[in-house]
């Protein structure tokens, strides 16, 4: 029991002691597959951690259930009814035969809630930093939060490679990404991009269409399956989020064409005057979505210049600020839109 996730977490947050308060207050339960712990509509009466076995997470999609998450052993359950004092959201089923460890409502608010409600405090607030995510509601957003997956990984590592199949989506909580493509046997960079952007499966496609590797010392990421994104949001009526994803990828594939075809990404490297990355944190789409927080682009000013006024992307025209810094030897391009 002390070596699963939930425990482990528990006894550094409240100490020793409480966190054996905590284990003498739980009772053992067993359940069949197929079992229900909670219904829709139930009243939050209890919280669940797994000790052993899967239990799925169904949410009401128009008139029948859909399994947005399967809960794994390790992972709790149920608080956020008791911690909002609202009927349940989810129907729990065991999709394994099960033994559960749990604590009643009282206890739970007594022992450990306080602890949950900053847990999920800190979820909205890197939620809130996803501008994607800006037309979801705060319950809305514990869920996709909820769903999702935390991975920590380490400089050079790949997260996934140019035509592997697709299957998940990413967001940065800490670190930087290299995303690259391949050209013939040389693997070309097209950006760097940094926190609270989303990478991965942003199209749709079958196929991933560039490779990403973590460039900083480490990385922290945000994984989600795009299958589990799509129920959630459909559970939501959110869906029209792919929809902005799938502009998101657009516009910057148009970018990144644009700047391979002059090879600016590359000669750079060439350039006698050095320009560091420049971020750019303004870039609409026609129909006034927000589609990036951050997108780092390293080129020179003036083949910079050249593509965009020659951009094939359709109106409203991406517009060009120059950004003079402070140095002799450079200067540097942030993009920003305008609506004609």
């Amino acid at each position: 029991m002390d070596s699963l996730e939930w425990f482990k977490k528990t006894r550094i947050i409240v100490g020793e002691d409480l966190y054996q308060v905590i284990k003498s207050k739980m009772q053992i339960e067993q359940y069949s597959v197929n079992d229900v712990l909670t219904k829709i509509g139930d009243k939050g009466n209890k919280f669940y951690v797994i000790l052993q076995g899967l239990v799925g997470v169904f949410v009401r999609n128009e008139d029948q259930l859909t399994m947005i998450n399967v809960c794994r052993e390790g992972e709790g359950m149920g608080e956020l009814s008791i911690m909002s004092n609202k009927s349940r959201m989810a129907t729990l089923v065991c999709l394994t035969d099960c033994v559960i460890a749990t604590l009643t409502a009282s206890q739970y608010k007594r022992y450990v809630m306080q602890n949950d409600v900053q847990r999920i405090n800190n979820l909205v607030a890197l939620s809130d930093k996803v501008s994607l995510f800006n037309s979801l509601n705060k319950q809305s957003k514990i869920m996709l939060m909820l769903c999702m997956k935390e991975v920590e990984i380490i400089r050079k590592q790949i997260i996934y490679k140019q035509a592997q199949q697709a299957k998940n989506l990413y967001i940065i909580i800490e670190g930087s990404i290299k995303l690259c493509l391949k050209e013939g046997s040389k693997q070309k960079t097209l950006c760097v991009i940094s926190e609270y952007e989303i990478f991965g499966d942003l199209m749709g496609k079958d196929l991933y269409q560039e490779t990403a590797e973590c460039e900083s010392q480490s990385c922290r990421l945000l994984m989600i399956s795009r299958k589990t994104l799509q129920k959630v949001l459909q559970s939501t009526h959110s869906l029209g989020i792919l929809e902005e994803m799938k502009q998101t990828a657009h516009i910057k594939s148009c970018f990144r064409t644009q700047f391979k075809e002059s090879n600016s990404l590359f000669q750079c490297e060439q350039q006698s005057i050095y320009e560091p990355f420049e971020s750019t944190r303004t870039l609409f789409y026609s129909n006034g979505i927000y589609l990036s927080d951050k997108m780092l682009i390293r080129s020179n000013r003036k083949v910079m210049q050249s593509i965009l006024n020659r951009s094939k992307v359709r109106r409203p025209v991406i517009c060009v600020s120059v950004v003079e810094r402070k140095s002799k030897l450079d200067s540097g391009l942030r993009l920003s839109s305008c609506h004609k």
